[in-house]
């Protein structure tokens, strides 16, 4: 398969928008405990924190295919030397031909020489069958945050 990978501006970022709706969708599945919130979610409330970024603080990396459709696509940034890969989705039917990972690469890449000295990534609950594959780029569970669930939601 023919892949390209481009970086992408953060005037750009609405190009990821049905990719991100689609890994959203994933997350609303799998979740045990907060599917409203995964389906209440939106692309806009989502990376409305970039707002405050400089654009040279954020880093967009995206694949698309043959067909220049969005296959899958990377965000890290960097806030007060922490670097984070923040959000991260390959398509399903493009899994396993090492997009993810080379995606994985380049950011890693971009958050070292850009002066990270921490560097870390949140997984939602019930997509823990990605951790082997951050555990392959030295990421590991350090500690488990817990969200307050209103019982009145579901």
């Amino acid at each position: 398969m023919e892949y390209t990978f481009n970086d992408l501006s953060l005037e750009s970022i609405d190009e990821i928008r049905e990719a991100w709706e689609r890994l959203n969708e994933e997350h609303q599945e799998r979740s045990r405990y907060f599917k409203k919130f995964y389906a209440n979610r939106t692309f806009e409330e989502r990376f409305s924190i970039y707002r405050d970024y400089a654009p040279d603080d954020v880093f967009i990396e995206v694949v698309k295919n043959r067909k220049q459709e969005v296959i899958g696509y990377c965000i890290s940034a960097i806030r007060n030397g922490l670097g984070e890969i923040d959000s991260l989705y390959v398509d399903e039917r493009s899994r396993e031909h090492g997009i993810g990972s080379n995606l994985m690469i380049n950011a890693l890449k971009w958050l070292k020489a850009n002066g990270s000295d921490q560097i870390g990534l949140a997984v939602s609950q019930g997509n823990e069958q990605v951790f082997d594959f951050y555990q392959r780029f030295n990421f590991f569970p350090r500690k488990t945050y817990l969200m307050h669930k209103n019982p009145m939601e579901d």
